[in-house]
């Protein structure tokens, strides 16, 4: 019985089957595409994909592989060469049946085996911008308007949205400055206020001080003046004492002479 046998023998032998599949693959390498019915393209795939696995590995042991189903050098060269490294990025799905429709004549189904030759599309993550939390959506927003929007809009929302808290950032940033150079001339006044006061009232003790001293030296003032007044009248007396000492000299040996005057005549 042929319990769990996947395998479609097409009414013929092992070996044939086998030579008959080796030989699709090396067609399917040389020329990339082929047309034949559906259920041997199904199979085919099975053994090409197998052999451009072989392809990838690129070792001798592959290549020796490759050459016992293949039995030609430069088709395995090609493989390994050409082929095997055009799918580095794919993991499987080297080939594509696409249907053709019907053989006249028996009817069989046609369909075209292929090689893929699109590169595989990198999937890349696109790159997390860490934004400040938006603000919240409007109510009447829908949530499929959201699914709507293309990945590009939102983007742009998005940095719209960051320019204008930026722009607010700067705004609340010159507010603050402004408020404080006005607040500025306002608290010199004061300042300079208590400055003012406290300098007069630092100059009330000393005109205060002054007047005292002035005070205090005028009495001084006028007792010097009274003694330089009383030092200078004996000064000026002393100068006719002086005259009345020279006046009496002057008397007195006038009187000796007299009296010598008187004696002598006296004696004659």
């Amino acid at each position: 019985m042929r319990h769990n046998r996947d395998v479609k023998r097409f009414n013929r032998t092992s070996e044939h089957l086998k030579a008959m599949m080796n030989n699709m693959a090396a067609a399917l390498f040389l020329h990339e595409r082929i047309e034949t019915t559906l259920p041997k393209a199904k199979e085919l795939r099975r053994v090409a994909e197998k052999l451009i696995t072989l392809g990838k590995k690129g070792s001798l042991h592959a290549r020796r592989m490759a050459f016992a189903s293949l039995k030609d050098r430069t088709l395995v060269k090609r493989l390994f060469d050409e082929i095997a490294p055009r799918y580095s990025d794919r993991n499987g799905g080297y080939t594509r049946i696409i249907k053709t429709g019907m053989r006249r004549g028996d009817s069989a189904p046609l369909s075209i085996i292929e090689l893929v030759e699109e590169k595989v599309a990198e999937k890349k993550k696109p790159a997390r911008k860490r934004t400040k939390k938006a603000a919240k959506p409007e109510a009447s927003v829908s949530a499929k308007a959201k699914k709507s929007e293309k990945p590009d809009e939102k983007k742009a929302e998005a940095a719209k949205e960051v320019e204008e808290q930026k722009t607010e950032d700067a705004v609340k940033v010159e507010g603050a400055d402004e408020a404080a150079e006005a607040s500025a001339p306002a608290e010199a006044p004061e300042e300079e206020k208590a400055e003012v006061a406290e300098d007069a009232s630092s100059e009330e003790p000393k005109e205060e001080k002054a007047d005292e001293a002035a005070d205090e030296t005028a009495p001084v003032e006028v007792s010097e003046e009274k003694t330089k007044a009383v030092e200078d009248a004996p000064s000026k007396e002393e100068p006719e004492s002086g005259q009345e000492k020279n006046e009496a000299t002057t008397s007195e040996p006038s009187a000796a002479t007299e009296q010598d005057d008187n004696s002598k005549k006296e004696d004659r």
